[in-house]
């Protein structure tokens, strides 16, 4: 597929009203949000086909489009849609495209109100519309073919037939009679939530939502779903504290990019490698054990993996699963050294290598202790010397004046106080200083080793690394020795 065929195809579906964005397999190139408020000009749509000549085409779906789309994955998915159906009806005929991967996209007229996006309606089966997006032919896919017209579209789009009522919202019935979360909600969420797990659970669903929206106002309106629906009243939450999850959450941006979850190509991969040698049987279980928490976090791209971890979903010891991972590195896995944080010293972590995407040396994660600096590493961060919070807020400081307010929110301490009260112990030391208003705080000039030596922790955490490694070869050779 030339590149001219493919900007031919976006300007001619930008001139029929869609809000026309590119994609790389099913992932926006650009950053896509603005365009669910506005449509693309065509400059815009020359310049991402003038960059990325074998981008695909999507489309932004909902109302800026004037489309929803039921989107039917496979087998699986036809299976899922033939039981809503012989409950609610077929599904009238309409615009359908075939995708690359075997599936179908069923096109019906946006009905004026707000249809949300749910992906994983049923096991195959997902709706796009408000906030969702479609690729369209003649969009080139992973596996070698071409998205393609079944039955076009029709020449106005007033046409398209209006979507069935359990697209816009699935009913009771049928959530009973599939036994799916019909709610949009993930599926770790229990259907009753005890007053003793109903903050944690209402923090990790806050989290999910922002991963998924990155919207404060649809967090909090989640969680006071979530709340009314699902969790004991007694004793009740108010809005503020609900509230206070969201704005939370919200301050933790996120350092990963979230992209679609798009696992076959990895599966592929792992189904058609021979798993041959003396540990192909458990690098085969350690593949898909990154596969099924790749699966689990709803990314690929962004995903960073721990030892520790993939040797729980893979039930075999911390050393094998280190093994295997190290053999996977380059085949199914890049493998990166990342600082710990507080710590002088770094650890190996492991992620997907999506193809076609080039790769930084930048751990993309949204795990806190993946985002801080080399900087916090610093023995003065130690708990015996100004503490952990100090570290995130002086790694924030920079010449710029910035309020409290302002460190609070990219800090990410927990609240304005411990912020004031870390910023007068770091002006202490000469650390920090008031800005020229005598309000804001900027980095002050005081050496990080010199603060540390005078506190007595300089050195502090080498000696105790040195400690631990003397004890462990003492431990080994005793071991040897039996």
């Amino acid at each position: 597929m030339s590149v001219t065929e493919l900007l031919d195809a976006a300007l001619a579906y930008e001139t029929r009203g869609f809000a026309v964005v590119a994609v790389d397999g099913k992932a926006p190139i650009p950053n896509w949000k603005p365009f669910q408020q506005r449509r693309p000009t065509p400059d815009e749509l020359v310049g991402w086909w003038t960059e990325c000549s074998t981008a695909g085409v999507a489309i932004v779906t909902g109302a800026i489009s004037r489309v929803v789309v039921v989107d039917v994955d496979g087998p699986t998915g036809e299976a899922s849609l033939a039981r809503f159906e012989s409950d609610q009806g077929r599904l009238p005929e309409t615009a359908l495209v075939r995708t690359g991967g075997g599936g179908q996209h069923a096109y019906f007229a946006h009905p004026g109100v707000r249809v949300k996006t749910r992906a994983g309606l049923a096991p195959g089966l997902d709706i796009r519309a408000d906030g969702g997006i479609a690729v369209l032919p003649p969009s080139p896919h992973a596996s070698g073919r071409s998205y393609e017209w079944i039955i076009p579209l029709p020449a106005d789009l007033a046409e398209l037939p209006p979507p069935p009522a359990w697209v816009i919202e699935v009913g009771p019935c049928a959530r009973r009679e599939h036994g799916v979360s019909t709610e949009g909600w993930p599926s770790w969420l229990p259907p009753v939530i005890s007053e003793g797990s109903r903050n944690g659970l209402l923090t990790r669903l806050a989290g999910w939502l922002h991963r998924a929206t990155g919207d404060e106002a649809a967090v909090f309106d989640g969680l006071k779903r979530a709340y009314i629906e699902r969790c004991a009243h007694a004793p009740p939450m108010t809005d503020g504290e609900l509230r206070k999850i969201a704005l939370w959450v919200q301050r933790k941006a996120p350092c990963a990019i979230v992209v679609p979850v798009d696992l076959d190509p990895f599966r592929a991969g792992v189904a058609g490698r021979v798993w041959a040698g003396r540990g192909g049987f458990t690098d085969e279980r350690v593949a898909l054990a990154v596969l099924e928490m790749a699966e689990q976090a709803q990314k690929v791209r962004g995903l960073a993996v721990s030892v520790r971890d993939v040797a729980v979903g893979a039930m075999v010891t911390r050393a094998a699963a280190g093994k295997s991972l190290r053999r996977l590195a380059g085949v199914l896995l890049k493998a990166e050294r990342v600082a710990v944080p507080f710590k002088s010293r770094e650890a190996t972590r492991y992620r997907l290598i999506v193809p076609g995407v080039r790769h930084t040396e930048t751990v993309l994660s949204t795990e806190l202790r993946d985002c801080l600096s080399m900087t916090q590493a610093h023995d003065l961060w130690r708990w015996s010397g100004l503490g952990p919070a100090a570290g995130l807020v002086y790694a924030r400081l920079d010449a710029a004046p910035q309020g409290v307010k302002e460190l609070h929110v990219v800090s990410r301490s927990p609240s304005r106080r411990t912020v004031e009260r870390v910023l007068h112990r770091l002006a202490a030391h000469g650390l920090a200083a008031h800005g020229l208003d005598g309000k804001s705080w900027v980095r002050g000039s005081a050496d990080l080793d010199l603060v540390a030596k005078a506190l007595d922790v300089l050195g502090r955490t080498a000696a105790e690394n040195s400690l631990y490694e003397w004890e462990r070869r003492r431990y080994r050779a005793r071991r040897a020795g039996r």
